[in-house]
């Protein structure tokens, strides 16, 4: 009885003792679920208990080529460094490398610990020969590993979502700093209410630092600080929490900054929706450099445009000019000019010259449509003979000298411009829309107008084509006054000959008759008997003839000298007190010779003393060239002469009736060598009448003709009893 109870009672603390180690061994592996605390101490406990050489926990991974110790104990520092075994042999059977364990006898506990899928974990317990424990210890270490295993895999999730945790904060610190480095603004707006943004977009929006507000206080700030707060209106439909699709826009900030949106959802991987983001890209600088290339491309668009333009004016103007000095034509170079100007720079052109004696005329016109050719001819016809009433816009450029630009021609515009009804019809169907209007004038006087205009092509004009016309205008009026003094030096050269031809033969007739009264007188002295012999009647009508024609050679030099003093503007007046009767009766006396031989009578009507300050050689000149004139030109009719005297001012007429005076030569013949007739017919120099209108200007009085073909002609003369105001202005006149 004693001894049961002995043993029973042996039993029961082998149980106790059984319980105990297993109570204290079930805390050390209820403490590997904390992952900070190492597994050492509870396999040290372990081999302590149970009296086993070392205890280890191995690890076979899927991808580890081997066994690897995790943990150990009974093993020396260098020892738990080394590798085990070859690949594929288990540790439970397999040799280990470790000295501690090289002994005979080995005894192994396994206990596989399986703490995950791919994860193979054994506890392995090494003994110096059996253990002497109790069977019941094996089942209990089994039973451990099962809270080791779950150890393991606590840990193992624990290590797991700490590394998850981490790199779900790496991500976020990640995520924030490129949001924070990013230059876009952007805005996340969760579905729960959440908002977040980044500097960028607290400083487009002008946010103040740390504020937190709502997406609706947001939404406000945005629209005031937008350009266009209405261009945030739409907003409110990609409000958190609403479907609304993916929108893509432009918005341009009050700062003068232009933005890319793009409002897009965020959703999980599942396709629900997170919230919702705003992503603003600053494209200010690509706009303005779009801007800038197209600023540049247009201004470069202009330069081409103007160098083009201004290439094809060079070479207007350089064919113009070829064609303006390629001929002393100038009405048909004018002509080819017209038409040079079409269809570049007019619809229409037409050129106006004055012409001398012929009033405005045009001498070109051309139109850039077949059609119209009726209309041009017509205008072309449209000639005036006083320039003054010529079309408005003629009239007005010949007048100030200034070139008139018409951008826009109206109706009412074209009327004013044209007071003339047919004119105006005509230009009218002509078609003027613009007009450019350009005087044509060299060495400071008015030669025409040259007119260029757009019709049907619905062109304008502008200042760069004013400059054009007025270097055309200028071009042309230069070639017209050149052909013009080419023609006048033509016809001064003419006009040169043909004096030398009538001086030589003028003066050629005297010396003949003096030459002849020479001879005579020379072979009646070389006579027998000489001068005493020779008949009186002879010897004076010899001597008379020399006299007479030593006179008309002296009278010639003195016009020859008169012209040249006139036209060097030294022609001297001797004024005194002179009775113009006298000298007319004088005059008459001298010339009754010369009358006779004409077979002109004289009819001389003299109201008693006309007496003024004048010069009497010059007013002897001034009557003996009308006389000579009227008895020239009288065809043996009488003369007649009539001085009278009014307010202070007299008045001399010569009247014949001879063949009498053009309307279109009565202004000319008081130039120099004019005459209304052929030298062929009367002879004479072509200068008394000159010479009577320089003498008569210079004295301070006038001459003027009244004639007709065929009933004689009148010379009207006017002398101020006064006299010439002073001798400056008598040698201004004269000039």
């Amino acid at each position: 009885m004693a001894h049961s109870d002995e043993a029973e009672l042996r039993l029961t603390e082998e149980r106790l003792a059984r319980v105990g180690v297993l109570q204290e061994l079930t805390v050390a592996a209820l403490d590997l679920f904390d992952p900070a605390l190492p597994m050492d101490e509870f396999l040290d406990r372990l081999a302590t208990r149970l009296g086993c050489l070392a205890a280890l926990c191995l690890e076979h991974g899927a991808q580890a080529p081997s066994w690897r110790l995790i943990s150990g104990a009974g093993l020396s520092r260098p020892s738990l460094a080394l590798s085990l075994g070859k690949p594929g042999e288990h540790p439970a059977t397999a040799a280990l490398p470790y000295p501690e364990l090289d002994r005979p006898g080995l005894v192994r506990w396994h206990f596989p610990v399986t703490s995950a899928p791919d994860v193979a974990t054994s506890l392995l317990l090494l003994f110096d020969g059996p253990p002497a424990l109790p069977a019941q210890y094996y089942g209990m270490v089994s039973r451990l590993s099962e809270i080791v295993r779950a150890a393991l895999v606590h840990r193992s999730l624990y290590e797991r979502s700490l590394d998850s945790e981490r790199r779900l904060l790496e991500q976020k610190t990640l995520l924030e700093c490129q949001m924070e480095a990013s230059t876009n603004a952007i805005l996340f707006a969760g579905d729960r209410g959440e908002v977040s943004f980044n500097r960028r977009f607290a400083e487009v929006f002008g946010l103040p630092h740390g504020a937190e507000p709502g997406f609706e206080e947001l939404a406000r700030l945005m629209s005031a600080a937008l350009e266009v707060p209405e261009a945030m209106a739409g907003w409110s439909d990609w409000a958190p929490g609403r479907e609304a699709p993916a929108c893509h826009g432009e918005v341009r900030h009050r700062d003068g900054r232009t933005f890319d949106l793009f409002c897009a959802p965020v959703r999980r991987q599942g396709g629900a929706a997170l919230g919702r983001g705003w992503y603003l890209h600053d494209v200010t600088p690509q706009k303005r450099a779009a801007e800038d290339r197209s600023r540049l491309l247009a201004q470069e668009q202009r330069a081409r445009a103007l160098a083009e333009e201004a290439q094809g004016r060079a070479f207007f103007l350089a064919e113009a000019s070829r064609l303006l000095a390629g001929s002393l034509d100038y009405a048909a170079t004018l002509e080819r000019v017209a038409n040079l100007a079409l269809p570049s720079f007019a619809d229409w052109c037409m050129v106006d010259l004055i012409e001398e004696g012929q009033g405005l005329r045009r001498v070109a016109l051309a139109h850039v449509e077949p059609d119209k050719h009726e209309v041009a001819e017509q205008l072309r016809r449209c000639s005036v003979s006083d320039p003054r009433a010529a079309p408005a816009w003629v009239a007005v450029a010949l007048h100030t000298g200034q070139a008139q630009l018409h951008p826009v021609v109206g109706a009412q515009t074209l009327r004013e411009l044209c007071d003339d009804e047919a004119h105006l019809a005509l230009l009218q169907q002509l078609g003027v829309g613009a007009m450019l209007v350009v005087p044509l004038t060299a060495r400071g006087r008015r030669l025409g107008v040259i007119t260029l205009g757009y019709g049907s092509s619905g062109r304008s004009y502008g200042e760069a084509d004013l400059t054009l016309a007025e270097d055309l205008a200028c071009r042309a009026a230069l070639a017209v006054d050149n052909a013009r003094l080419y023609g006048q030096m033509q016809e001064a050269v003419r006009n040169r000959d043909e004096f030398l031809s009538i001086a030589s033969h003028e003066l050629r007739t005297p010396v003949t008759s003096l030459r002849l009264a020479a001879q005579g007188l020379l072979r009646m002295a070389r006579a027998p008997g000489g001068f005493e012999k020779a008949p009186a009647s002879f010897l004076g009508a010899s001597l008379e003839t020399a006299v007479r024609q030593a006179n008309r050679m002296a009278a010639l030099i003195d016009k020859l000298l008169d012209l040249s003093r006139i036209r060097a503007g030294r022609l001297d007046l001797q004024l005194e007190q002179v009775d113009l009767a006298e000298v007319v009766r004088e005059i008459c006396a001298q010339t009754a010779e010369e009358r006779a031989h004409a077979g002109c009578e004289l009819e001389l009507t003299a109201e008693g003393p006309v007496v003024g300050r004048w010069d009497r050689g010059r007013l002897e000149q001034v009557v003996a060239n009308l006389l000579s004139n009227a008895c020239k030109y009288g065809a043996g009719r009488p003369v007649k002469v009539t001085l009278s005297c009014e307010a202070a001012v007299a008045r001399l007429e010569v009247a014949d009736q001879g063949i009498g005076i053009p309307a279109e030569s009565q202004e000319r013949i008081f130039e120099r060598f004019e005459r209304a007739v052929s030298a062929s017919h009367y002879a004479g120099l072509g200068l008394g009448l000159y010479i009577v209108r320089r003498v008569l200007d210079a004295l301070g009085g006038k001459v003027g003709v009244a004639s007709q073909p065929g009933a004689g002609a009148i010379f009207r003369i006017e002398l101020p009893l006064a006299g010439p105001e002073t001798s400056a202005q008598a040698q201004r006149g004269a000039a």
